[in-house]
């Protein structure tokens, strides 16, 4: 019993550590998101809209911005990311 009991733990813990990652993998931003970026911070597209949707896409990773932070939310965050 005390056998199966920790396969059953273990088996959990992987599946937990799997999702983990995989949530982490799955970062969606809006749709929008960067045509809001360029016409609220009057930056033209290009490159430098994509450097900062990764830069709010690792922020998200790193827990300091939340993944159901709305459109005006992420265009603070890039206004302030773009101040630095």
């Amino acid at each position: 019993r005390q056998r199966r009991i920790a396969a059953t733990l273990e088996h959990l813990s992987e599946r937990i550590e799997r999702l983990r990652q995989e949530d982490l993998q799955e970062v969606a931003l809006p749709r929008g998101l960067g045509s809001e970026i360029a016409t609220q911070l009057n930056i033209a597209p290009g490159p430098s809209i994509g450097r900062i949707i990764e830069d709010l896409k690792r922020q998200i990773e790193l827990g300091s911005l939340e993944r159901t932070a709305s459109m005006d939310e992420l265009v603070e965050a890039a206004r302030r990311s773009t101040v630095r």
